[in-house]
């Protein structure tokens, strides 16, 4: 069984189970993180990891996941249930370190993407140094907050840059940052 490890609003397994898995016969389950453990129950012992929903339909047991689609990892939001800023905190690392645990018990299965390789992979500036260490072209790079180095590089440009964020482009629902071609006009604003 293949195990889509992602959150709400994903929109990317939305699209991929609409046209490849929904007319496969491949069976499947989507395991969204930020709504863990609130819309979740999880039963685990030395020997194997449950996940149930919250009217006792089992979602899956971890010696059943032969893949994982790792997509994304966002802790729970904690939406439905009222509580103090501590409680909010305490239970989100306490829920965080359980995914920790799930996944560790899925160490068996095939995985499309490690959580760990994707953090290598999201050291951009480490591999942007690497590709030209490799030989690979590499264009000028500037990572930094100082607005005025960024005026410079794009004015050293006629006054064209790509900017990108260094980890994740979502801002928040709907509001997506990407790679942009912005001008110095742009910057400026």
């Amino acid at each position: 069984m293949l195990l889509i490890w992602s959150c709400r609003g994903d929109k990317t397994v939305d699209w991929f189970v609409d046209h490849f898995l929904s007319p496969s016969s491949i069976a499947w389950v989507r395991f969204d993180t930020d709504t863990f453990p609130e819309k979740y129950l999880v039963s685990g012992t030395t020997d194997k990891i449950e996940l149930r929903d919250l009217e006792g339909r089992r979602l899956f047991v971890s010696e059943e996941i032969s893949s994982v689609w790792f997509r994304r990892e966002f802790p729970s939001i904690f939406d439905s249930t009222p509580m103090s800023q501590k409680a909010l905190e305490y239970s989100r690392l306490e829920s965080l370190v359980t995914l920790t645990s799930i996944r560790k018990f899925l160490g068996h299965a095939r995985w499309v993407n490690k959580p760990e390789n994707n953090v290598a992979a999201s050291d951009k500036l480490s591999q942007l140094r690497d590709a030209r260490l490799k030989g690979f072209r590499v264009p000028q790079t500037l990572v930094s907050n100082d607005y005025q180095s960024a005026i410079e590089l794009a004015e050293k440009y006629e006054g064209k840059i790509i900017v990108k964020a260094l980890r994740r482009g979502t801002l928040e629902t709907g509001r997506v940052f990407y790679s942009n071609l912005v001008d110095v006009a742009t910057l400026q604003k």
